[in-house]
């Protein structure tokens, strides 16, 4: 494992090492092992091999999000006096790494989300984790080698502004993961054999 900080998430460089590497924002098609990884592996390989400009797509929620981090952040070390170290990417092999929102103290991790009123209100109502990022959680507690992950979920238009789910570890998962992790790895190697020397 190797930990990177000095890197911007979202920078060119942080794009570089995300090449030809699974990730945990797609943990849950990594965990289901099926036509769904392969799907995955198709596109990563796709876009490592084409010579085009690459969009960084960036959603409405997701340049939220980015606007507001820092806030939840703070937030969230105002609330559990825990300070958070923000991390770039964490390499855990050739094929696999993750980037984690932070590191809280020795055993942790934060995931932030800034959801819109919509979708914030709705998880005030109910406290339910969206599967996909329950997943992304485990696949950066295994590389990361954390015990808990607290799940932000941020949005200032409300007084009540911050939850914090705290999710531990799971080692069935876990196990489900390094599966699909082999298999992906097993996928990316085969593409690499079969265009190399023709892309």
């Amino acid at each position: 494992m190797e930990i990177i900080t000095d890197v911007l998430q979202g920078s060119i460089e942080w794009h570089k090492l995300r090449e030809k590497r699974l990730t945990a924002s797609h943990g849950q098609a990594i965990a289901a092992n099926g036509a769904g990884l392969n799907t995955y592996v198709n596109s990563l390989m796709q876009k490592y091999y084409s010579t085009s400009e690459q969009e960084d797509y960036k959603s409405k929620a997701m340049a939220r999000g980015n606007e507001l981090e820092d806030s939840a952040i703070f937030a969230y070390e105002a609330e559990s006096g825990l300070d958070v170290e923000r991390i770039g990417f964490v390499i855990h092999n050739e094929f696999s790494g993750c980037s984690p929102d932070g590191f809280a103290e020795i055993d942790g991790l934060i995931e932030v989300k800034c959801l819109e009123d919509k979708a914030y209100f709705q998880f005030l109502l109910d406290g339910k984790i969206d599967t996909k990022y329950l997943w992304q959680m485990q696949m950066q507690m295994l590389i990361c080698k954390k015990a808990w992950c607290a799940y932000t979920v941020y949005n200032p238009n409300f007084k009540a502004s911050l939850v914090v789910k705290v999710v531990d570890a799971d080692n069935a998962k876990f196990d489900k993961l390094l599966e699909g992790m082999a298999k992906g790895r097993e996928r990316i190697i085969a593409i690499q054999k079969q265009f190399e020397g023709v892309l």
